[in-house]
């Protein structure tokens, strides 16, 4: 807030940061359907939030009969007991997969943010009746490891009924013992989802090709877009908007073993 009246969102509330982020990348992973995405209505009162969004450039993925199932799985992640899929002319295309934000709408974005608020709340309550992803599967491709992003994958799909695979880099190389396309193909066969921590973005982009269930960009050397939208709910969270709100970040440079503090930005 330009006025200063508010506080800034500092990364020291990292672990805060990644308890969102844990349940998040899940429902992230839940939002994408071939078909047609069915949003709850948010149990908050809050007034919706908007976000600089561009408007959806991802190409819409026709789901074949065989995946449909698998894709079904996607939209009832994501919708309330009383929601009714949408059906016809009029229902809203989505692409199947979460590689780029900007792929996707600024209300698509709030509702799925707003929704993990209320299964994240859910979770807390200790109530585990939520179990969206029941004897479903989730194929974990970690070119790059990270301990976070394993972790909070794989928590947060076990919590919601899920069974996650950890694939490191000594299990699977892409581009080298197996083409990408065929990766996707045989994950697509064993699983329901695959999400993937990758060096080159044009893998996650091979890899959304020719896989026909959803696939979740987990970082690539292009962007984090789960990273982004556990950022934004931890604004929701702790300042209650995203838009005019001043945002400090730092980062370890291990080089050099010391931190570089960066400069403020606002988003807007």
């Amino acid at each position: 807030d330009s006025s200063g009246n508010q506080p800034p969102v500092s990364p020291s509330s990292t672990l805060r940061r990644r308890q969102s982020l844990k349940h998040l990348l899940a429902m992230a992973a839940a939002a994408i359907s071939g078909g047609h995405l069915v949003l709850s209505t948010p149990a908050s009162t809050r007034r919706p939030q908007s976000l600089p969004l561009h408007p959806p450039s991802a190409r819409p993925i026709a789901a074949s009969s065989a995946s449909a199932a698998r894709h079904g799985v996607a939209a009832a992640a994501v919708s309330s007991p009383a929601a009714v899929p949408s059906t016809g002319k009029d229902a809203k295309q989505l692409p199947k997969d979460f590689l780029h934000i900007n792929d996707f709408d600024k209300d698509t974005i709030m509702k799925i943010l707003n929704r993990a608020i209320e299964v994240k709340a859910m979770i807390k309550s200790g109530d585990r009746s939520f179990q969206p992803f029941k004897g479903k599967s989730m194929a974990m491709i970690f070119a790059k490891p990270s301990m976070r992003t394993r972790v909070s994958f794989e928590t947060g799909f076990f919590l919601l009924g899920g069974h996650a695979v950890y694939l490191g880099p000594d299990d699977i190389q892409m581009g080298k013992r197996e083409e990408t396309r065929d990766v996707a193909r045989v994950l697509s066969g064993y699983n329901d989802i695959i999400m993937a921590r990758v060096f080159a973005h044009q893998d996650i982009l091979d890899l959304a090709k020719y896989a026909p269930v959803p696939v979740i960009n987990g970082l690539t050397d292009y962007n984090h877009p789960c990273q982004i939208m556990a950022d934004a709910l931890t604004m929701l969270e702790h300042v209650g908007r995203i838009e005019n709100t001043k945002v400090d970040y730092t980062f370890k440079i291990t080089a050099y073993g010391g931190f570089f503090y960066g400069d403020q930005f606002s988003l807007s």
